[in-house]
Order: structure tokens, then C-alpha cells, then sequence
């Protein structure tokens, strides 16, 4: 399934940091378009399910967010490098309230523990902590995608074979070449909070990974763009990897002030 590396958890820091996403205080608007390809993978693991309430909306479940951290490529980018974990978090918190994942504020009543982690993919790099094996379900990776290295960047980004698209259908040439393509990326793994937090049991619930070209885009000005796109498969399976173009989108947003965390009780 490629579950997330135990890299990810780190052991409760700044666990209820969530609570303090939802207000952003902004100032001196500026603006950015988003190009490429924003595409989303995203399943659900041990039976998980979202009950629906009388009037069609997901039942709300609360959550606490977890720093996986940035995996990055050695290369200087301001705009990823310069955007905090409380900066992104803010973002993550608008779309996953969308979906009525709300913040939690008491361990003793929080559903997920949501790890997050981002950084940028290149054709030269390894993600650490990742072991990506060479064949999935009996079907080997290969007949285009001969490096090893383009399937370990196929398994960061969570792209299938064969794949379904929402809006595209890739060829495997036009697959490769985006794997191949320098992207940013985002990964959510929610665990059971419960299970961790009493019986140090992890328990992945929900993964959802998605990403953009670097080349042309800005990580900061992509990211609530790419979120707003991928924040319907929170916790619901895309049955393999989905995208969409956002050609020419403009993002506005403001400058930040950092809110601070909510700290481990």
C-alpha cells in the first residue's frame, strides 16, 4: 500500500497544532498563477468509511495534525523552503473543513492523527526512508519506466498502473514524463488517534498524496490550489490516480503571521 515510513510519525510534536489553522490573518495581496497538471491519489485502509448524516454531508470527525517534515531535493527554492509547517497547515485546515474534518482540541475525543509531509521529486533524487519495490500486485513497473528511480518518484507521488483520469487519460509516455518532471508534492496519512495515543498503535486509516510540476509553478502560490483540487478525495479512494489541469489559475493570497501551536498535554 505504501504506508507511510515511521519517518513520518514524530512522536506527538506540536500534536494539536490543528486547533489554531482555521483563523489566518492576511495583508498585502499578491498573486500567482498555477499551470500543469495537479494530480491526486488518495486511499482508504482497514474497512475506514465516512457516515453520512441526515442531510448528505460527511458526519464530522475531529483531528490533530503530526509534522512528517520536508523531503526535498538539494536545491535552493524560497518558495517551498521559506513556507512553514503552520503556514501549510493553515491551508490544509480550510479544505479539510470542507469535508467536515474538524480541529481537534481534546486528545480524549480526537478521531486522526494527520501526518503531513511535502517537498519536491526529481529524475536524480530518493525520497529517504522510502523502499519502493520494483513490482506491485504481480505486475511489474517496466515496458517505459525503466529507472529505478522514476518508481520510486511513481510511489511518492502514488501514481498507479494502469491509471484512471477524471479529466485525462495519460498515455505511458505522458505518464513518464510526469513522473520525470521535477513536482511539488503534499502526502496526508491519517492514523487512528486513539489507537496511537492509548495502545502506541499505529493504524493507517487514510492516504492522500498529490503534486504539481515545479517548472513554471511557485510551491506557496500552488498549494491552496492544488488542496482545494485534492481535498475531495480526503479519506475516500480515487481507485487510482486522478487529475486536472489548473491552467493559468490566479491564487491571491496574503502574508501569514505565524499563530503559534497548541502544545502536547
Amino acid at each position: 500500500m505504501g504506508h507511510a515510513p515511521i519517518r513520518l510519525f514524530r512522536a506527538f510534536d506540536g500534536l494539536l497544532l490543528a486547533a489554531c489553522f482555521l483563523q489566518v490573518l492576511c495583508g498585502g495581496a499578491r498573486a500567482a498563477s498555477t499551470r500543469g497538471f495537479a494530480m491526486v491519489s488518495s486511499h482508504t485502509y482497514e474497512g475506514y468509511t465516512r457516515p453520512m448524516q441526515a442531510d448528505g454531508s460527511f458526519q464530522p470527525e475531529t483531528y490533530a495534525f503530526g509534522n512528517g517534515g520536508q523531503w526535498d531535493i538539494a536545491m535552493r527554492d524560497e518558495t517551498i523552503d521559506n513556507l512553514s509547517f503552520g503556514q501549510i497547515g493553515r491551508t490544509l485546515a480550510g479544505s479539510l473543513a470542507g469535508q467536515n474534518y474538524v480541529p481537534a482540541t481534546d486528545p480524549k475525543t480526537t478521531n486522526l492523527l494527520i501526518v503531513v509531509y511535502w517537498g519536491t521529486t526529481s529524475g536524480s533524487a530518493e525520497a529517504p526512508g522510502f523502499s519502493v519495490p520494483t513490482t506491485r500486485g504481480g505486475v511489474h513497473y517496466g515496458g517505459g519506466i525503466t529507472e529505478l528511480n522514476d518508481i520510486r518518484n511513481a510511489r511518492m507521488l502514488g501514481f498507479d498502473f494502469p491509471n484512471r483520469s477524471m479529466a485525462f487519460r495519460f498515455d505511458r509516455d505522458s505518464l513518464v514524463e510526469e513522473i520525470e518532471a521535477n513536482r511539488y508534492f503534499v502526502g496526508l496519512v491519517a492514523y487512528d488517534f486513539q489507537l496511537l495515543w492509548r495502545h502506541k498503535v499505529k493504524k493507517v486509516l487514510w492516504v492522500t498524496r498529490y503534486s504539481i510540476r515545479e517548472h513554471r509553478n511557485q510551491f506557496d502560490m500552488a498549494l491552496p490550489e492544488m488542496t482545494r483540487y485534492a481535498s475531495q478525495f480526503f479519506g475516500q479512494d480515487s481507485h487510482g490516480f486522478v487529475a486536472r489541469r489548473l491552467q493559468d489559475g490566479r491564487v491571491d493570497v496574503g502574508a501569514p503571521r505565524d499563530l503559534g501551536t497548541v502544545g502536547e498535554k
